[in-house]
């Protein structure tokens, strides 16, 4: 199959500015040429009005429940919302039923590859099935394909297996991925603790919870040496503590989910539990914050921290609601809409280069000859989230019916395009 994509600005650091719009055809999986006027007569050609492109884009963190709870979110399912959203890439948590903590899960998680437009890259599990007591089989878990180690949204408390899985994997330069959350600094918490949760009356998650585990894991890092990855930044304490590491950007890392970075606890006090996150939605204050260290580089990541419910876990009590929303398939409109500021190029760096760089996966490239991993989006179209376009199985979002900037088109990775709405291009 081949397809010229006509009038494409690529957003692509080796591409400079004045580069203009470009022509982009694809034949069998490959790029064949990029040019001004190519014509290709066999071609199915796509021609929509300011369409761009980038390198696929990659998400660290994202939950599902194949296998075991598969209800909520399947592989299928995940892999739709993934390229729904713009992702051709994918490195979900280890927390299924039964863990990732052995090859044959790894093997169930990568086994079609080669074969969808979405490929999955397994975290495994740092302990043994996710208990915290003994550390999980990391070297042979690397080998079998694991690309990072984590508990997911399980902080390990245990200082000495968290320090012994640090050195261990000094051994083959494995990362290891942690949530940083004291839970016993916020027994029965709901919502950040402050303002919002005085008002509604609810137990508050405070932010030296998170700043306290920074502070520990920072000293075992310096201690152990190794290479950390904080997952689920949400607080100016936290960044403030990040910032004072002389490993930032070298073997320490940090992500922010991507609601944390777009909402605050304001938005709490409709008392719409599709905003009850982990971690909490905090202040405009920390929001801000947020903001900033992504635009100065403290923080290299935003993650979806995409965590689907079937409706008897949301449709409670606000504190009977489990935690967390999906994500996955909206993340470039929060973007384009609440942080308009990011520049594209800087987005296009951190959802697409920086999770590769920093976890090892190999980079695609924009050139001709090279195999097409690709996001096509329109930056600055106007689009209403409807809940009729969900590709999740679960439904727990606080987006629907909101007017939005921003539309992701498709994605092309191995020989396959998968677009978002065909009836839009006649030649398909």
């Amino acid at each position: 199959m081949t397809w010229l994509f006509k009038n494409v600005t690529l957003v692509d650091r080796s591409f400079s500015s004045t580069s203009g719009k470009l022509d982009v055809l694809i034949s069998e999986g490959i790029i064949r040429k990029i040019g001004v006027d190519l014509v290709a007569p066999y071609a199915k050609v796509i021609a929509i009005d300011d369409l761009h492109v980038s390198i696929g884009w990659m998400d660290i963190g994202a939950s599902h429940g194949d296998p075991g709870e598969e209800h909520r979110e399947s592989l299928f399912s995940l892999r739709a919302t993934a390229a729904a959203g713009g992702f051709t890439a994918l490195a979900p948590w280890p927390d299924t039923h039964p863990r990732v903590d052995n090859k044959a899960a790894i093997h169930y998680l990568t086994q079609l590859n080669q074969q969808e437009a979405v490929e999955i890259f397994p975290i495994a599990s740092l302990s043994e099935k996710g208990e915290g007591k003994e550390m999980a089989e990391l070297m042979d878990l690397h080998k079998a394909g694991a690309i990072g180690f984590s508990d997911g949204l399980k902080p390990v408390a245990n200082a000495g297996l968290f320090y012994r899985a640090l050195k261990y994997m000094n051994g083959f330069d494995g990362i290891c991925i942690h949530f940083p959350m004291d839970f016993n600094l916020a027994v029965d918490g709901q919502i950040h603790e402050g303002r919002i949760s005085a008002l509604l009356g609810l137990p508050g998650i405070p932010d030296v919870a998170e700043d306290l585990m920074i502070q520990r894991d920072l000293s075992l890092l310096d201690y152990a040496d190794g290479k950390l990855l904080l997952w689920g930044l949400s607080s100016k304490v936290g960044v403030d503590r990040l910032q004072k590491s002389e490993k930032l950007n070298q073997s320490l890392f940090a992500s922010v989910p991507i609601f944390n970075l777009v909402f605050s606890e304001g938005d709490l006090e409709s008392f719409d539990v599709n905003f009850k996150l982990m971690p909490p939605l905090r202040t405009e204050n920390d929001k801000m914050a947020l903001k900033s260290a992504v635009l100065d580089g403290t923080i290299q990541l935003i993650s979806s921290n995409h965590l689907p419910w079937e409706s008897e876990h949301k449709k409670l009590e606000f504190p009977y609601a489990s935690f967390g929303s999906i994500s996955l398939q909206h993340i470039f409109q929060m973007l384009r809409t609440h942080f308009s500021e990011l520049p594209l190029i800087n987005m296009v760096d951190i959802l697409a280069y920086n999770p590769r760089r920093i976890f090892k996966v190999e980079l695609p490239v924009i050139q001709e000859g090279a195999k097409a991993n690709l996001t096509f989006f329109l930056p600055n179209a106007k689009a209403i989230i409807h809940k009729d376009d969900n590709t999740s199985l679960s439904e727990n979002s606080p987006l629907w019916n909101e007017t939005m900037t921003g539309k992701v088109v498709g994605i092309f990775n191995n020989g396959k395009l998968v677009l978002n709405d065909k009836v839009l291009y006649s030649d398909f």
